[in-house]
């Protein structure tokens, strides 16, 4: 809270001091120029005018939610007034949820599985950092982005605040305008990651996820479609089974990193080893169905023209 307090006044061109005697306690006090000299022409607010408008953060990308429902973001700050404003003030453009520490917060998780964190450091019961290891540490959690609000502006925080798995570290007080950029940009890095895999389903594209838990379950999920696409009996059962994963599992991580569920994951890659034998055979599109695991050739040409907006017949003609 002190430190909190002495960036705020440092703002404000003012400065905080201190008494204190032994076993008598301790006087702070915090003084704020009123002269306009001290202050620059953008920062003062000319009474009863417009106020002079702060330079926006712009967002570097913008994340369409056209025909999806809107990301659901978990709010983990103890502070009731600062908890209130980010869920009035996000609640505006996402769907959010809060909690008072991060016990709370994980066991909302556990439940319910928000597109993304936003959790202070200094919480009591469980601090920022120990649930940003919980969420790490869990197979179920471990795609979340996370993003830590600290007023500890140290570079050796901030280190020690992504090496235990947080996505960013913003420090207070901080830019509403700033956070929502950052959120956007984590939201956007996926949805980027979701569209690079629609056009190359392969173990690289997966290479940038930053868990390697996450990147491991990933690479064998393609692996094990790529052993068994050729399989028309192939299902998200046997999927499962392989990846010895319960299927919620499976199906959240491969939403979270391709916007792929587990039945479309196995049919995107089927479709690209088809565009591969339609360019580098000569067999009929028949029997190519038949090679990529699909048991009706309808079917297989219906879902071939749209993904690939064409046709195999035309795709084969150029």
């Amino acid at each position: 809270g002190l430190m909190l307090t002495k960036r705020l006044t440092g703002l404000h061109k003012g400065e905080i001091t201190f008494s204190s005697k032994e076993n008598a306690g301790t006087t702070f006090y915090l003084s704020i120029p009123i002269k306009l000299s001290y202050y620059n022409a953008d920062e003062i607010c000319v009474p009863f005018e417009e106020p002079v408008k702060e330079k926006e953060v712009e967002a570097t990308s913008s994340v369409s939610y056209e025909g999806k429902q809107l990301p659901l973001i978990l709010i983990t700050e103890d502070s009731d007034e600062l908890r209130e404003f980010l869920d009035d003030n996000l609640g505006k453009d996402y769907r959010t949820v809060t909690a008072t520490n991060g016990k709370e917060g994980l066991d909302f998780i556990n439940k319910n599985h928000p597109d993304l964190i936003i959790s202070d450091i200094m919480m009591p019961e469980m601090d920022g950092i120990e649930f940003c290891i919980s969420i790490r540490k869990n197979i179920n959690t471990s795609h979340i982005p996370v993003i830590l609000l600290t007023a500890m502006n140290s570079m050796q925080d901030k280190i020690r605040g992504l090496e235990y798995g947080a996505d960013d570290y913003i420090e207070k007080p901080f830019d509403l305008d700033y956070l929502k950029a950052r959120i956007n940009n984590l939201l956007y890095s996926r949805e980027i990651l979701a569209k690079k895999y629609m056009n190359k389903p392969d173990e690289t594209t997966l290479s940038e996820i930053r868990s390697q838990p996450d990147r491991d379950l990933l690479n064998k999920a393609y692996e094990v479609v790529l052993e068994q696409y050729h399989d028309s009996d192939f299902s998200v059962e046997h999927f499962c089974r392989m990846m010895s994963v319960s299927r919620p599992v499976l199906y959240r991580k491969l939403k979270a990193y391709t916007d792929l569920s587990p039945q479309d994951f196995i049919k995107i890659i089927r479709l690209k080893k088809a565009e591969e034998l339609l360019l580098n055979s000569v067999k009929s599109v028949k029997e190519i169905a038949y090679e990529v695991g699909f048991s009706d050739p309808r079917y297989f040409s219906v879902s071939f023209k749209k993904y690939f907006g064409k046709s195999p017949k035309e795709f084969t003609q150029g």
